[in-house]
């Protein structure tokens, strides 16, 4: 996910890939049912903002938006760390099984 994606977008777009709680926020299928064409299925601009949203309250919206930035943190921390950890088994894993090291 961008950082710099307005918290409103960032909700948004958030809202329609994923599913929250037990209520579906996914329109996917309205989407590929309102896609036309010959060689592949597109949208209109038209056909898409004739489409209903739902746009919560600012403050709701804020509060997700400070969430999943937390959360967008945390993951790339995470995926660092990842990729650290796993330069470090390659450096290490060959001499260890040359018993060029002992643990």
């Amino acid at each position: 996910a961008r950082m710099d994606i307005p918290v409103s977008a960032r909700f948004v777009l958030y809202s329609w890939q994923r599913e929250c709680c037990i209520v579906r926020f996914s329109r996917v299928d309205e989407i590929r049912s309102n896609a036309k064409g010959t060689t592949y299925p597109e949208i209109s601009k038209g056909r898409f903002r004739d489409m209903d949203i739902i746009v919560p309250p600012d403050i709701l919206v804020k509060e997700f938006s400070d969430t999943a930035n937390h959360i967008v943190k945390q993951v790339r921390i995470l995926k660092q760390s990842t990729s650290k950890l796993e330069q470090a088994r390659d450096l290490l894993l060959p001499r260890l099984m040359s018993g060029e090291i002992t643990v």
